[in-house]
């Protein structure tokens, strides 16, 4: 733990410098920097989906979105995991950045569903009332 100390300062300064979406990703990286391989990183699937849709033109939003959102209702990882990369694949020629933004950090967005959780992503990310 003693090796971690210094980039704790680091982490939390940057942090309180940054925006929300970089925050995250200081947030994954500094859990991963402590924990390793043991982290479980979870991805908003409603972010993930917004950062998809803005990606493409209006006209697709709400079929891809729609298509995202039916994946994750599943609740079946693996068959998740096969329609998202599917959708990759159908955008990836005439929209590469939905395509690219679809499968960065993909395999997150279904940790608590490998992990047997059964609530809504939106359920898991709502801040407690």
């Amino acid at each position: 733990m003693q090796a971690i100390a210094p980039q704790n300062g680091l982490l939390r300064n940057c942090f309180q410098h940054s925006s929300d979406r970089s925050r995250r990703t200081i947030l994954s990286f500094g859990l991963r920097i402590r924990f390793g391989a043991h982290a479980l990183i979870q991805r908003c699937r409603e972010h993930k989906k917004r950062n998809v849709t803005e990606a493409l033109p209006e006209r697709l939003r709400a079929t891809v979105r729609s298509a995202m959102s039916q994946a994750y209702a599943t609740r079946d990882p693996r068959r998740a995991r096969r329609l998202l990369d599917n959708l990759a694949r159908r955008l990836e020629h005439q929209h590469p950045g939905a395509a690219a933004s679809l499968r960065e950090g993909l395999e997150e967005t279904l940790t608590v569903m490998r992990l047997g959780y059964q609530r809504t992503s939106n359920e898991c990310c709502r801040p407690p009332t």
